[in-house]
């Protein structure tokens, strides 16, 4: 066999496209180079299994197990690999890797100032627990961090206890209380330099707002911080967390591209689930600060980890990348592990990740068991992960670089983790969100139902939920302009369809066609989860079955939303495009650094 130059280190197969050829051959064009090779199209199969960045011996090994039938042709298909190497096909991961932690040519630019806030709503007694784990972790670690405390209660009692709090931590921690009349005071400075923009603004910002009556609202609150801390890097604490953290034994200080899996590890209670992991002696907020809003290279210098090319590309695929200059990629979002309450994680999940339904539903004492279980989980990974697949959960702790610009989120309803992810996703390509892999504490809460049904899906679709469907559906994520041109191109599409009958219509029947493939993938995963374990349990094989069949039916009606539901949705979304404007232009004026709105 000819050995061509270039060949060892891993490798992964390009965006590709087929074009047939007379005489069974076929000729694959690489979409973004124009590189071309041809083979014999009965290898076409072996083409969808060879994404993952591999050596060429390891691809061949999977191809031979993925496709018995190719065993008797591993030296013919080996040629192949070799073949599509040197026809330049697939894409080398050691120049990627190497491109990837190469320090930029120019100097790194000066990372934006870092805000720090608390979230609270209503629960005095787990904001007092989060103040007190506050403390103690200052002392520890000797840090003064100034923390903005967001009070969204609306109860007097609860507003009155939460300030008594700030006063009593106050002589330990630098704490600035943002209650009600604070936001408003924030509000009213802006509305004296931008009157024409009241309306808009108060819809984004002001819990109260009369639009707003009858409806959670969330958003509100992350709304006043992102635009109070524009221009900056936030990092957001919620008050049912504790500066506590956890990490699996043997988890190793390498960083990696690929997806973040689902993968959990379920327990009874608290104690018999951090029995098995490895406390965290270390400062989780300094760990957030450090790496957030650096370039690659200098966050892989600054945790002093490990880039080898094994590390980096060892879970991931080309898609995993970013797809602007890499020597500028950004951390633009860091979040870590969490032990405990997974908040409103999809549970559905659990029913079709193969790795957890083997651990849960092999008879059914397992999965009585898990069904019983409170929603007491590690979630974490074995490294830290870098994913740009739009991930973002924001149950303990996470930070975003907000600077220079950051959309706003629904102001109602629930689904602002999505959002987030969403942008990081669609307006954000070239940058990168890191997963830790140490877990942070969340106050477990009682037991809460592991199973999702079809029908509980649609009731869960907030209005946020229903815009990252319908947005990730659009090609808008594919261009690499500035986010800000994006977002106008939605918002110029979904304001021009709303404006007339027929336009709502159209929406309508987007938004439907964008929930509806986003729920025939979940609906794939499903059965194929389902026919793969023959051996589960009869317990599990019946749900199973009932969710398959709602999903089928769902699928299957004209309208996955309720017509009225679908016009609530639009509605809510045609008001948030209309707010860009007035938002862009806060944004802007606070970014600007002024002194009142810096304080």
């Amino acid at each position: 066999m000819t050995q061509y130059a270039g060949e060892s280190g891993l490798w992964a197969i390009a965006n590709i496209q087929f074009k047939t050829l007379p005489n069974n051959l076929c000729l694959v064009i690489r979409v973004d180079t124009g590189a071309v090779s041809v083979m014999d199209a009965r290898w076409k199969p072996a083409i969808a299994f060879l994404q993952p960045f591999r050596s060429l011996k390891q691809h061949l090994g999977v191809l031979v197990q993925k496709i018995p039938a190719f065993r008797p042709h591993e030296k013919t298909l080996l040629d192949l690999l070799h073949h599509l190497c040197r026809d330049g096909i697939l894409v080398a991961g050691k120049q990627l890797a190497a491109d990837l932690v190469k320090p930029s040519s120019t100097p790194e630019p000066e990372r934006h100032p870092l805000g720090i806030a608390v979230t609270t709503c209503d629960r005095p007694q787990q904001l007092e627990r989060l103040l007190a784990s506050l403390l103690t972790n200052e002392r520890e670690h000797g840090n003064a961090w100034r923390f903005q405390i967001v009070d969204d209660s609306r109860h007097p009692d609860s507003i009155q206890q939460n300030k008594d709090l700030i006063v009593r931590y106050s002589n330990g921690l630098d704490l600035q209380y943002c209650g009600r009349e604070a936001r408003l005071d924030f509000l009213d400075l802006l509305l004296d330099e931008l009157p024409q923009d009241a309306q808009h603004l108060r819809w984004l910002l002001d819990t109260d707002d009369p639009f707003h009556a009858g409806q959670i609202t969330y958003g509100c609150p992350k709304n006043y911080l992102i635009l109070r801390n524009a221009g900056g890097r936030l990092i957001l604490i919620d008050d049912d967390a504790v500066m506590k953290t956890w990490l699996r034994p043997g988890t190793k200080r390498a960083f990696r591209f690929g997806e973040v899996g689902q993968a959990r590890d379920l327990a009874n209670d608290m104690q018999s689930l951090t029995a098995a992991l490895k406390a965290q002696h270390q400062d989780p907020i300094g760990e957030h600060a450090k790496i957030l809003g650096h370039g690659l290279a200098a966050a892989i210098h600054a945790t002093r980890a490990a880039a080898s090319m094994d590390d980096l590309l060892g879970l991931a695929n080309p898609g995993h990348l970013p797809v602007v200059d890499r020597t500028d990629t950004r951390i633009k979002a860091t979040m870590n592990a969490l032990v405990g309450d997974p908040g409103t994680a999809d549970d559905i999940s659990l029913l079709y990740r193969d790795q957890d339904v083997l651990r849960v539903s092999a008879d059914d004492a397992a999965y009585r068991r898990l069904l019983s279980l409170p929603r007491c989980v590690f979630n974490g990974h074995p490294w830290s992960m870098l994913t740009n697949q739009g991930y973002f959960l924001l149950a303990t702790m996470a930070g975003i670089d907000l600077g220079p610009y950051f959309p706003p989120l629904m102001p109602v309803g629930r689904g602002e983790d999505t959002m987030i992810a969403c942008f990081l996703k669609l307006l954000y390509p070239g940058n990168l969100a890191l997963v830790l892999p140490w877990a942070m504490e969340h106050l477990p809460i009682p037991p809460r139902p592991w199973r999702i049904t079809p029908e509980k899906l649609v009731e869960q679709l907030s209005p946020a939920a229903a815009w990252c469907i319908w947005a990730s559906a659009s090609a808008i994520g594919t261009s690499s302009a500035d986010p800000r041109v994006k977002l106008e191109a939605l918002k110029s599409h979904i304001l021009g369809l709303a404006a007339t009958m027929a336009g709502r219509d159209r929406l309508r029947d987007e938004f439907n066609a964008a929930i509806k493939q986003n729920w025939a993938y979940l609906y794939g995963e499903l059965a194929r989860t389902f026919n793969n374990n023959q051996a589960a349990g009869q317990l599990w094989r019946v749900d199973m079955d009932c969710i398959l069949v709602g999903l089928q039916q769902l699928l299957a009606s004209a309208d996955v939303v309720r017509p009225e539901a679908m016009a609530y949705l639009i509605e809510q979304n045609r008001r948030y495009f209309e707010t860009t404007d007035a938002w862009n232009r806060a944004y802007a004026l606070v970014s600007a650094g002024l002194p009142t709105y810096r304080n």
